[in-house]
């Protein structure tokens, strides 16, 4: 799935979702990008309801850190999203 903008374009990344954490959660990845070039990225739990707009604020949160974003499960037990300290965007011009 792909949708253009202006040259960017938000890709899914794999062929299906990716396996993450020790509990084996299955997540969608999101991300931004022009030609080869990766802006912003987005983990989105298989199976799960997610907004749209909670997928952009999760994507310009991603793009202004440069990290990844994923989202977890808050206390509440509503979907909220939180940052992936560790792994952090390259840009490469």
């Amino acid at each position: 799935m792909t949708y253009l903008v202006s040259g960017y374009r938000i890709d899914q990344q794999f062929n299906g979702p990716v396996v993450m954490g020790p509990a084996g959660d299955k997540y969608w990845q999101l991300a931004v990008q022009a030609g080869s070039n990766l802006y912003a990225s987005v983990y989105i739990p298989a199976g799960s309801a997610v907004s749209a707009g909670e997928i952009r604020k999760a994507l310009y949160q991603s793009l202004e850190t440069s990290t990844e974003v994923i989202f977890t499960r808050s206390v509440k037990k509503s979907w909220r999203w939180a940052l992936v300290l560790a792994t952090a965007i390259a840009l490469i011009v």
